[in-house]
């Protein structure tokens, strides 16, 4: 993957039904869509990859949730080694609901 690449996806904006009648259009962004599952993969992924650039060669990240997450796949993405620190209690991200690529907290 060239660091020119983004590691998320583009989703799409959906128009929201069920506001209240304001005369507006209001759309919501997809990034549920996203490799990760939320929006934080596209900023942490960009950092990654600037960091990486400048000479980073492995990361670290101490969120159990969705930075977690993000930090993971851009890490897996851009071949960096990563270490994944979750708090304790560990949440449900990090004991159930990571996914196969990400690394055991």
């Amino acid at each position: 993957m060239s660091p020119a690449e983004p590691l998320h996806t583009v989703t799409p904006y959906w128009p929201h039904r069920g506001l209240p009648e304001s005369g507006r259009e209001t759309f919501v962004k997809m990034d549920c869509h996203q490799p990760t599952g939320s929006f934080k993969i596209r900023g942490i992924g960009l950092l990654c990859q600037r960091l990486q650039a400048e000479g980073a060669r492995a990361f670290v990240c101490s969120s159990g949730g969705n930075a977690g997450l993000a930090a993971a796949y851009a890490a897996r993405a851009i071949g960096a080694p990563m270490t994944w620190s979750c708090p304790r209690p560990r949440p449900p991200s990090c004991a159930t609901a990571s996914p196969p690529w990400a690394p055991r907290c």
